[in-house]
């Protein structure tokens, strides 16, 4: 049947004829002169032909193919569209990409996609192939299809013969030299993948800055399948500069989405491969430590542990906090799933003591301890947390240090996490950083950032602390500071930055209009909804109009019970002072 087929695909003009490789497969193939009114019939049976002969590979994967026969397959199959598989596949694969898509399938077969036309380069199979993937207006179906292919080069062990079948014998084979991979053997798909590195990357990467196909659900498997690539093949990358650009993306790429926990793993042991080839691994040293903040699983995290300390290899001077970092991240060896809370209580104490000893504050140890102790008090222990926090705040104000530290460590580290700990939902959580901004307060007071914080607290007296007030396990008590407060911001009686009205205020009155649990408490969502109204009349007018169209959205999506807070709300933020005519 496969000569039969063969044969009905190798039609060709008058001068074919005296073709060596027709001359050589006479007795399978052969062309005759066609006339012009069959030519469209013929086309849809080659199509057919060549439908039926992806169908035979895909369905016989054990037939003994012979060489010739093999030979047959690219004369008639191949040859003859290889070079215009960029211009024929750009929309939809056509035949030859899946053959090729089925050829990757069966290890068996990875002899085919090295075959060679001799003296001519230009028909290298996977050349040709991966070659689609700079192609300007790709499909998306196209491109998952290469991507598959990748994959499955990558990821199917090497063919081993049995008494049954034997490895298929193809003529012109080129496959990369194993020497020049290094100690470790790669097998066969990856020697056929590692010349494409390059155009492989440049995809990748645009691939990896398309936020919206990241954030889309229909792409998951296939940006799974991305990352599980980049996995693969980053052991072999050896350009540092490509390494760096990588390194950068797959960090962002974990900040800025949800992923499983395979896919986690998958990036950071890219990361890993890559960070010992990269231009200067220290420089990732914070965008790494953010991730102690933002990983959750358990895996992942020992995965990003595994990580510093490749990076700590690279430069010993981060060996002191790749181990504290690590004990940080400790489980227990009896039973995996818990936490090692011996281990991490010592840790904390260690770096405590040590922060505590410094001369001159060093970010690189702070930094990644730091980010530790938010995903910490999201546990709910902010006991050991606050104290290593609070004791990074003292030591800062007392030793000599840069404005530039204290830009890295107060305002881009710690007041960002402190500003969404404000706005969590969870109570705990937001009076663990209602705590440390009362710190940050008292330890800086002379700072812009907190200088006109400073008159709602009060050392001596607790009850008079509007910080303690937020923090009293007496529901009523927050809602008094919240009236007393609102009242005094709508007379005028207390002035406030618009800044710290917004970040540091605001936080406590909209966690409860957006809280239904705490609907039941009225007291709190009028005094919440009095305070939202005391800020708004006080905020420049683009910071009002910001707020003005957050609740009309708000109001209009259903986010929460009109009838206990959206309605109350925009009659605050439509302030009667500001005599708005309709």
């Amino acid at each position: 049947m496969m000569s039969s087929v063969l044969s009905t695909l190798s039609f060709r003009k008058r001068e074919v004829k005296n073709d060596d490789m027709a001359d050589r497969h006479s007795g399978i193939l052969y062309s005759r002169e066609i006339q012009l009114k069959l030519i469209n019939p013929l086309k849809n049976l080659r199509r057919l032909g060549m439908k039926r002969i992806v169908e035979f590979f895909t369905d016989f994967e054990t037939y003994p193919y012979t060489a010739e026969e093999i030979d047959a397959v690219f004369f008639a199959v191949v040859w003859p569209q290889i070079c215009r598989l960029a211009l024929e596949s750009q929309h939809s694969p056509s035949f030859v990409l899946k053959l090729i898509h089925v050829w990757s399938q069966y290890s068996r077969y990875f002899p085919c996609l090295a075959k060679q036309k001799p003296g001519q380069p230009e028909f290298d199979v996977l050349l040709n192939a991966f070659a689609l993937l700079s192609t300007k207006n790709l499909s998306d179906t196209t491109a998952g299809v290469v991507i598959d292919i990748t994959s499955n080069l990558l990821n199917c062990p090497d063919f081993e013969e049995t008494e049954s079948l034997s490895s298929l014998v193809v003529n012109d084979c080129a496959v990369l030299d194993a020497a020049y991979m290094g100690d470790e053997c790669p097998t066969f798909g990856v020697k056929l993948v590692l010349p494409h590195v390059p155009v492989l990357l440049q995809y990748l990467n645009k691939s990896m800055l398309n936020a919206e196909k990241m954030k889309k659900r229909k792409f998951g498997k296939q940006v799974s399948k991305e990352l599980g690539i980049l996995s693969k093949i980053s052991k072999f990358i050896q350009d540092k500069e490509q390494s760096n650009l990588l390194i950068g993306l797959l960090i962002s790429y974990l900040h800025k989405s949800n992923l499983s926990q395979d896919t986690e793993v998958d990036i950071l042991e890219t990361v890993q491969n890559l960070l010992r080839h990269c231009v200067n691994p220290s420089s990732f040293l914070k965008p790494l430590s953010k991730l102690f903040a933002v990983v959750q699983n358990k895996l992942s995290r020992q995965t990003l542990c595994t990580t510093f300390q490749v990076l700590s290899e690279l430069d010993p001077q981060l060996q002191r906090v790749t181990d504290v970092a690590v004990k940080l991240n400790a489980f227990d060896q009896k039973h995996l799933d818990d936490i090692h809370f011996d281990v991490r209580l010592t840790a904390f104490q260690q770096a405590t003591a040590f922060i505590k000893e410094m001369k001159s504050i060093d970010v690189n140890y702070i930094l990644p301890l730091m980010h530790n102790c938010f995903y910490t008090i999201q546990l709910g222990d902010i006991d050991n947390a606050g104290l290593l926090l609070t004791s990074v705040m003292k030591q800062l104000a007392a030793v000599k240090h840069t404005e530039e530290d204290y830009q890295e460590i107060i305002h881009r580290t710690l007041l960002e996490s402190l500003r969404n700990g404000l706005k969590s939902k969870v109570e705990t959580v937001q009076q663990d950083y209602t705590t440390l901004l009362s710190n940050l307060i008292r330890t800086f007071p002379g700072h812009p950032e907190f200088a006109d914080l400073v008159k709602l607290t009060d050392y001596n007296d607790p009850e008079m602390d509007f910080f303690e007030n937020m923090k009293h396990i007496q529901i009523h008590r927050r809602a008094r500071a919240l009236r007393k407060l609102a009242s005094h911001l709508f007379e005028g009686n207390v002035i406030l930055s618009s800044k710290s009205m917004q970040n540091y205020i605001m936080p406590y009155a909209t966690s409860t209009i957006f809280d239904e649990k705490m609907h039941k408490h009225e007291h709190m969502v009028n005094a919440s909804v009095e305070m939202v109204g005391s800020i708004c009349k006080n905020l420049s007018w683009s910071a009002y109009m910001f707020y003005l169209k957050h609740f009309i959205h708000v109001l209009q999506t259903g986010q929460i019970n009109q009838k206990l807070g959206v309605r109350r709300c925009a009659e605050f933020v439509l302030c009667p002072e500001l005599h708005l005519n309709y």
